[in-house]
C-alpha cells in the first residue's frame, strides 16, 4: 500500500460499479429510443420523398408537363431558326443574282 493515498472500500467500489451498470444501462435505453425515433424520420423521409419526386405525384406530374413544355420552346426555336436561315440564304442568293 502507497503511504497517503487512501484505499477504496469494497462498498465503495461495488457502488461505483453499480452506478456505472446504471449509468450503462441508461445509455442503451436512450440509445433504442433514438435508433426508433431515427428509423420513423427516414420512414417519413422516404415517404415525403415519393410524394414529391413520384411520377404519379402533382409535383412529378408538373415537371413532366414542364419538360414537355421545355422540349416544345426548343422545338418551336429551331423551327423559327431554321425558317431565318433559309430567308437569309435566298436573300444572298438574290443578291448575287442566283435567283
Amino acid at each position: 500500500m502507497v503511504e497517503g493515498v487512501a484505499t477504496m472500500t469494497e462498498s465503495i467500489d461495488q457502488a461505483a460499479r453499480d452506478l456505472g451498470r446504471e449509468a450503462m444501462a441508461a445509455v442503451a435505453r436512450h440509445e433504442a429510443v433514438c435508433t426508433e425515433r431515427y428509423s420513423e424520420i427516414r420512414s417519413q423521409y422516404r415517404d415525403l420523398k415519393e410524394l414529391l419526386t413520384g411520377e404519379e405525384s402533382p409535383v412529378g406530374k408538373l415537371k413532366a408537363d414542364i419538360a414537355t413544355l421545355y422540349n416544345r420552346l426548343w422545338a418551336g426555336a429551331l423551327s423559327i431558326i431554321g425558317v431565318l436561315g433559309s430567308l437569309c440564304a435566298f436573300a444572298f442568293a438574290k443578291l448575287l443574282h442566283l435567283i
